[in-house]
């Protein structure tokens, strides 16, 4: 697909798919890359802390300022850490492996809690917007779901992507509101013809398994299957769930 957006066959609708795809895995390349960095930041400070606790017992001193320095290096040690067990605690609930114990609705929730929501498209981020467009967007950006369901519901949804957002929202909020994200994304489907269909089919088989409506799920898990191109591992994992 990747050639045919070099060589221009795709059409629009197809071009921004792809197009909010990549930056949705950028985003998601970028929160792991911060998490890598922390860690090493963390190890390196351990290291620093470590040396100068070797060069304080080479160096004559009286015992309190070595009783000192072993105090300061314990307290650094202590503080990197417990920085180091928050971190490695985040790693180990976003990593997949540690979701197998769970059941299909179990997990379809854990998804809507780890994954990033699907960034904005540029319709979204033009200078043109209304008060209440901005609004909306800014509250969805900054992962404040409820009060951009509010405002999304504030403005004519006569676009895929005004139902798409709003659905996604509505999903994403502390407590999903089922009914409004199957509405919104099921008329987002009927308008789009075909812009965000991966990212459609995903949230409503997440949707479905949330409402525990196993029929419904699977149909979308195995449509995602078959197209093959976004989350057909966690589809697949899904499917041998129910």
């Amino acid at each position: 697909m990747i050639d045919k957006y070099k060589q221009g066959e795709l059409s629009e609708a197809e071009m921004e798919q792809l197009e909010e795809a990549l930056l949705q895995k950028l985003a998601e390349k970028q929160a792991e890359d911060k998490l890598r960095q922390n860690l090493r930041g963390i190890a390196e400070s351990l290291r620093t802390e470590t040396n100068k606790a070797e060069e304080a017992k080479e160096k004559p001193a009286s015992p309190r300022p070595l009783k000192v320095a072993h105090r300061q290096l314990w307290v650094a040690w202590a503080a990197a850490a417990a920085v180091f067990l928050v971190l490695l605690a985040v790693w180990w609930l976003m990593s997949p492996a540690n979701n197998t114990n769970l059941n299909a609705p179990q997990m379809a929730l854990q998804y809507l809690k780890q994954e990033n929501a699907p960034i904005l498209s540029n319709s979204m981020a033009d200078d043109t917007l209304s008060t209440a467009e901005q609004a909306a967007r800014s509250a969805y950006l900054e992962k404040n779901y409820a009060a951009a369901v509010l405002f999304f519901k504030k403005l004519p949804p006569t676009t895929a992507s005004h139902h798409f957002y709003l659905g996604v929202a509505a999903l994403k909020q502390e407590n999903p509101d089922f009914a409004l994200a199957e509405t919104q994304l099921l008329q987002a489907r009927s308008l789009g013809q075909g812009w965000q269909e991966d990212a459609i089919n995903w949230h409503l088989a997440l949707l479905y398994l949330g409402q525990k409506n196993t029929s419904k799920a699977r149909k979308e898990l195995e449509h995602i299957i078959v197209v093959g191109r976004d989350n057909v591992t966690k589809a697949d994992l899904l499917l041998k769930k129910l």
